[in-house]
């Protein structure tokens, strides 16, 4: 999905799971938990509107609009109301009742024929998980801090990910989830970064260290090439 092909180590980028199982809350503590979960909706504002700040600078407009079409899903009051609903109506957790309100929302854009709008329900589970993750306490990606070159093997990365990788020293990324029409890989081709994206079982399929060809033109990944296919790949 993006211009060149690179042969290089490959990095890959552990899978965040939630362990979400129903949680219930004490009557005198929904307040509370409600409070637990406004304040990760706000905390996950507060990241995206800084990642649409540093990435400004880069002058090119489809970064500002995937944010900001992430920002209006952090905004929209369905998903922010049904799950405070869904709280205290249930007296379930914010990761449970979050969980549950984001299986709804997907099962509308399921029913949705048209491809495009379809794929925006990876935008809404990039969103989802970041807010689970504020909600769990754990520390977001950051593609800004890596050291050396790799290339990216991850089961998923959000645009918003993608939109802060260092391109001198992310020379491409392979993905198990997405499409030529996702928001991460339209990214990809914005900052010219060598991507293919859909390749189902890759995470696996790849240990640290191993050397991989990335073809984003073509849409191919060769593992630890053959020494005639990894010359052959320079020509």
């Amino acid at each position: 999905s993006s211009a060149a092909s690179d042969v290089y180590k490959r990095q890959r980028l552990e899978k965040v799971t939630f362990d979400i199982k129903p949680k219930w809350v004490r009557d005198t503590a929904v307040d509370q938990e409600v409070e637990r979960f406004l304040e990760a909706i706000q905390k996950s504002k507060e990241q995206l509107l800084d990642i649409r700040k540093k990435t400004e600078s880069l002058a090119d407009a489809e970064y500002t609009q995937i944010i900001d079409a992430y920002l209006m899903i952090i905004a929209d009051q369905m998903l922010v109301n049904e799950t405070v609903e869904y709280i205290r109506k249930y007296r379930l957790s914010a990761e449970w009742s979050l969980q549950r309100v984001l299986d709804k929302l997907k099962e509308q854009f399921d029913s949705i024929e048209n491809p495009y709008l379809k794929e925006r329900k990876d935008d809404l589970n990039h969103v989802g998980n970041r807010i689970l993750n504020n909600l769990f306490g754990y520390s977001h990606l950051s593609l800004a801090e890596l050291k050396e070159d790799v290339i990216v093997v991850a089961h998923d990365l959000s645009p918003a990910d993608t939109a802060q990788m260092r391109k001198e020293r992310v020379i491409g990324f392979v993905t198990e989830i997405g499409s030529k029409t996702s928001h991460t890989a339209i990214m990809a081709h914005s900052l010219e970064i060598p991507a293919v994206v859909g390749v189902s079982g890759i995470y696996d399929a790849v240990k640290t260290g191993e050397s991989l060809i990335v073809d984003g033109i073509n849409g191919i990944v060769e593992v630890s090439p053959s020494q005639e296919v990894f010359i052959l790949s320079l020509i």
